[in-house]
C-alpha cells in the first residue's frame, strides 16, 4: 500500500507498526520521506506535512484528546486557549523514556481505565484544568448543542463535592454563548432572579431578563457588528423601552474583563426605577453572606 495513502487513512499520522501491518515496507517509507510526501515528527511516527500537532502528540503518546483539547476540537467555548495538548491514556500505560518524548507539550490524564472517552467523561475531566465557571460555560454549550444529555450531570465525579454541586446547579442549557453564561452566573450568584432567553412579545428572545424588568444583552463583536444586526438591535431596544423594560448592553470585553460590573449596573437600575423590592434586597444580602468574592472563577487547583 502507498505510504502516503496509508497515513492519510489513519487521520494524517501513524505509527510504524500500523503502517507495517498494512503492507508498507521500510524502503517505501524512506522513499516517501526523501520526497517530502511524509515527515517523521517523532521516532516511530510518520505524518503528512501540515498535520495538526495535537494529532501527532496523540499518536506519539498513544492517547486520545480529552479535557480542554477535546472541547476546543468541537468548538466549545474556552476562556483560555490551552497551551498543552490534553490526552487521555489508560491508568496502566507506562510513559517510557521521558527524554525521548515531548512531555512538555502534553498534559496526560490517567483517570480512565480505557482509551474510549465519552462526552460526559471529557467534560468531567475538564474540572481538573478549568475553574468552576469555565466548566459551567463548557457544559452550557454542550447541552445547548445537544452533545450532552442533562441526565448525566449528577454523575460528574472530578473536583470537590462542593464544586460539583455548584456546577450542576449553575448549568443552564438555554445559554446561547460564553458571554451569556458568564453574565448569568454573576447575576445569579449575586442573588438576582435571571431568566435566560426569555421571550418578550413583539421583541422575541432576549439574552437575560433580570427580576422581570431589566434586559441584559451580551453582544459578541462578530455577530453584532453587521449592519443589519446593528439596526435590529436598536429596533429591539426601542420596543423594550416602550414596553417598560430597561436594557443594558455589554460588549465581549466588558463581560470578560469585569463581569461584576454587570451586577452593579443592574442593581443601580432596579433602585433608580423603583423596582428594588424588599425581596430583591433580602436575596442580595443572603447571597453576599454565603458566596464570598467570586470563588467560582478561581483556578481548578483550588476547587
Amino acid at each position: 500500500m502507498d505510504p502516503q495513502e496509508a497515513v492519510r487513512a489513519r487521520g494524517g499520522v501513524a505509527r510504524w507498526s500500523d503502517l507495517e501491518g498494512c503492507g508498507v515496507s521500510r524502503d517505501m517509507l524512506r522513499t516517501a520521506l526523501r520526497s517530502g510526501d511524509l515527515i517523521r515528527p517523532h521516532r516511530g511516527c510518520y505524518a503528512l506535512p501540515g498535520t495538526d500537532r495535537a494529532a501527532i502528540l496523540a499518536t506519539v503518546f498513544r492517547g486520545v484528546g480529552t479535557c480542554v483539547t477535546w472541547c476546543a476540537a468541537r468548538g466549545l467555548p474556552l476562556l483560555r486557549v490551552p497551551g498543552e495538548v490534553h490526552l487521555a491514556v489508560p491508568q496502566n500505560r507506562a510513559l517510557g523514556n521521558p527524554r525521548r518524548r515531548p512531555v512538555g507539550e502534553v498534559v496526560l490524564h490517567r483517570h480512565l481505565p480505557r482509551e474510549g472517552v465519552s462526552v460526559l467523561e471529557n467534560l468531567d475531566i475538564a474540572a481538573l484544568c478549568t475553574s468552576p465557571l469555565e466548566q459551567v460555560v463548557l457544559l452550557d454549550a454542550a447541552l445547548n448543542r445537544g452533545l450532552l444529555d442533562p441526565g448525566g450531570l449528577p454523575f460528574l465525579r472530578h473536583g470537590t463535592e462542593a464544586r460539583r454541586r455548584w456546577v450542576v446547579s449553575s448549568v443552564d442549557a438555554r445559554a446561547q454563548s460564553l458571554l451569556e453564561s458568564i453574565a448569568r452566573v454573576e447575576l445569579r450568584e449575586a442573588g438576582l432572579t435571571v431568566i435566560p432567553q426569555a421571550e418578550i412579545a413583539g421583541v422575541g428572545a432576549v439574552d437575560l431578563l433580570v427580576e422581570g424588568h431589566v434586559v441584559v444583552e451580551t453582544d459578541g463583536y462578530e455577530f453584532h457588528r453587521r449592519r443589519d444586526q446593528f439596526a435590529r438591535d436598536r429596533d429591539r431596544d426601542r420596543q423594550l423601552a416602550l414596553d417598560g423594560y430597561a436594557t443594558l448592553r455589554y460588549a465581549s470585553g466588558d463581560v470578560l474583563r469585569d463581569p461584576g460590573r454587570i451586577v452593579e449596573d443592574v442593581v443601580a437600575v432596579l433602585w433608580r426605577r423603583g423596582w428594588f423590592s424588599p425581596t430583591v434586597r433580602t436575596n442580595l444580602d443572603r447571597a453576599a453572606r454565603v458566596s464570598g468574592p467570586r470563588w467560582w472563577s478561581l483556578p481548578a487547583s483550588r476547587h
